[in-house]
């Protein structure tokens, strides 16, 4: 089924150097409603959004049609990836969807073990993700197999890969880099187990942002693991961060709040307030925008001002 969608324009808010502009809400049907989860395609050309429950709709992003529709109804949806023509789904178990022509459905992993993050490998056929027991995994896409397992995190706190595919990160509440060939741990990036546990992570080259259930992001260097810097704390804890291309900002957002803007070179944050998020943060690297889901069951497209090295 094909579904037109009429698009209508959003506010234009000044922040900081530049102009904001809210271009697009596509709304979803009233029994959807709130999004908590939406993924990108690689080529800007495929948006995906879900709700808790399991309702999942797929995008044309350039036409704003709804090209598919599918539930998914084990567990509460954690996740959702766009690999080329298949979707990845993470709830109690792990799920591929097929897109476009080919809509399959297989089970990937079926062992009931509640996935929260997951993330493609740069290079390979793989996925990192974070279990329900606290275990970081790597899942082989081919046939689902597990290796290696890593341990531990927890299903607030996300995974991700270094830029090489050599390593990988876990927030947490012992955030840490272990080496993806073996699962073995290489080091820490706070000195011992934290009270606070860390959540969403996002890497920009040698910088690691992770934000924190005391509502700061914090940077790391990669290399090193030494500590940067820490933003100032927002009411609630931080659920979601992107980076913004090559602008030196990071957008990150508490549970069902305001999106904020950090520049953690220069310090400067600012608030979009009336750009209130139910879902994830996703950066549209083709048309240069930031997307998220709304608790009306829309999704938003905020456009940034190029901000340059400062």
């Amino acid at each position: 089924m094909t579904r037109q969608i009429t698009l209508s324009l959003g506010l234009a808010l000044l922040v900081g150097a530049g102009v904001w502009f809210g271009v697009s809400r596509l709304p979803v049907r009233p029994e959807s409603r709130s999004i908590a989860v939406i993924a990108i395609s690689g080529n800007g050309k495929t948006i995906v959004s879900g709700t808790s429950p399991g309702h999942i709709l797929v995008w044309d992003a350039g036409s704003a049609n709804v090209v598919q529709e599918m539930e998914e109804r084990d567990g509460a949806l954690k996740d959702l990836l766009l690999d080329e023509n298949a979707l990845v789904v993470a709830n109690r178990n792990l799920v591929l969807r097929g897109l476009g022509g080919g809509k399959t459905r297989r089970v990937l992993r079926g062992d009931g073990a509640n996935y929260g993050t997951i993330r493609r490998h740069p290079t390979e056929a793989a996925l990192l993700t974070v279990t329900g027991r606290g275990e970081i995994a790597v899942v082989n896409l081919a046939d689902g197999r597990i290796t290696p397992k890593a341990c531990c995190s927890t299903i607030y706190g996300e995974v991700a890969f270094a830029p090489d595919g050599r390593t990988f990160l876990a927030a947490g509440h012992w955030p840490g880099i272990w080496e993806y060939a073996t699962g073995r741990l290489i080091a820490r990036f706070t000195r011992e187990r934290e009270f606070i546990p860390f959540g969403p992570i996002a890497v920009d080259g040698d910088r690691v942002f992770m934000g924190s259930q005391d509502g700061r992001v914090l940077v790391w260097d990669l290399e090193t693991r030494g500590f940067v810097r820490a933003s100032a704390p927002v009411n609630g804890y931080v659920r979601t961060i992107v980076v913004l291309g090559k602008t030196g900002w990071v957008a990150y957002a508490a549970s069902g709040g305001a999106v904020q803007l950090w520049n953690a070179g220069s310090g400067e944050r600012r608030e979009i307030a009336s750009a209130v998020t139910t879902s994830n943060l996703v950066y549209d690297s083709v048309r240069n925008r930031l997307a998220f889901g709304t608790a009306a069951g829309a999704l938003q497209f905020w456009s940034p001002p190029p901000y340059g090295s400062h």
